[in-house]
């Protein structure tokens, strides 16, 4: 895996927030889920072994999480202010 490449194109998919992930077909969600499963073990193993590029993997592997979480069912990122509300209103 090249790690430059991947913080590369992560980084703008969390940047530009014109990336609905709840939009995506349930194919391309598990697609992508499973691409940054791998991602974040390829991460974690970089971690571990240390070294010059460790803050790239950091880098990466927050990227791949919040990925993650924007792919989740439960995910309130794009509904943020009406899952406030709910929680305030109970």
């Amino acid at each position: 895996m090249n790690l430059k490449a991947s913080v590369f194109l992560l980084e703008p998919l969390l940047q530009d927030g014109k990336y609905d992930f709840q939009k995506l077909s349930s194919r391309a969600t598990l697609t992508i889920s499973q691409t940054m499963k791998s991602f974040l073990i390829k991460n974690n193993e970089g971690i571990t072994t240390g070294g010059a590029n460790g803050n790239l993997y950091e880098k990466a592997e927050k990227s791949c999480k919040v990925i993650l979480g924007r792919l989740s069912p439960g995910n309130c990122s794009s509904l943020r202010g009406a899952c406030i509300t709910d929680v305030e209103s109970v």
